[in-house]
């Protein structure tokens, strides 16, 4: 938790680094154009792009520990310590916020139907409207709800509450279409985004040992493994 953001190759090697102003907790969230969102304890929730550049930053009044998720559109959706759930256009402009009645460690996760569900630590589950950021409904655990969200493709949503229960809650719809609808991306927390490839970089041919060194080109999936 040096307060750095790594991007790694496949053999391990860095591909880079960026600084961030406190140690980061959250997981980065992949948008369908290869930027990367994430959240740091200086408050403020990042997007960095291919080659680790900072195209954006957003302060929220509170560490961020919640993993971010992207909404088709490139809305980008977050929880913070500041009580309240962000909603930030493609630009990192604001869209919306909701206000709950606790900090927000859980990561949203969103439907296709356009509802957002985001624990927080009051003991509710909220489904908020994408579109306006008001809640369509509450659901009451009644402790504190750290664990993020799961939706499954028959749209129930499970998640677990800080008194030792999992609920399985009837939703309306399954996973978002969306590059990274929910932690880690999908049902599985694989950390895969699909479809998307690392820009070509120049590498090493492993078979060249000789003062002529040859060069081959790759690419890589981006997975969770990559940084």
């Amino acid at each position: 938790m040096d307060g750095n953001i790594y991007a790694l190759n496949e053999d391990g090697s860095m591909r880079w680094q960026f600084p961030t102003g406190s140690f980061v907790a959250a997981s980065p969230a992949i948008g369908a154009e290869g930027t990367i969102y994430v959240g740091s304890y200086d408050k403020k929730i990042y997007a960095l792009g291919n080659h680790g550049q900072e195209e954006w930053e957003f302060e929220t009044g509170g560490y961020i520990v919640s993993s971010a998720v992207v909404g088709a559109d490139g809305a980008v959706y977050a929880g913070s310590y500041d009580h309240k759930l962000y909603a930030l256009n493609p630009d990192g402009s604001k869209r919306w916020t909701f206000e709950t009645g606790g900090a927000i460690i859980s990561s949203p996760a969103l439907a296709a139907d356009h509802t957002l569900y985001a624990g927080s630590d009051d003991g509710n589950l909220y489904a908020l409207n994408i579109r306006t950021g008001k809640p369509r409904w509450v659901f009451t655990v009644g402790s504190y709800i750290h664990s993020s969200p799961v939706i499954a493709k028959n749209g129930t949503i499970y998640v677990g509450g800080g008194n030792r229960n999992l609920y399985a809650i009837r939703g309306s719809a399954g996973p978002a279409r969306s590059p990274w609808p929910m932690y880690r991306q999908n049902e599985r927390h694989t950390g895969r985004a699909p479809g998307f490839h690392w820009p070509m970089r120049e590498v090493e041919d492993p078979e060249s040992r000789s003062a002529e060194r040859r060069s081959a080109y790759e690419t890589y999936p981006c997975a969770a493994e990559c940084f």
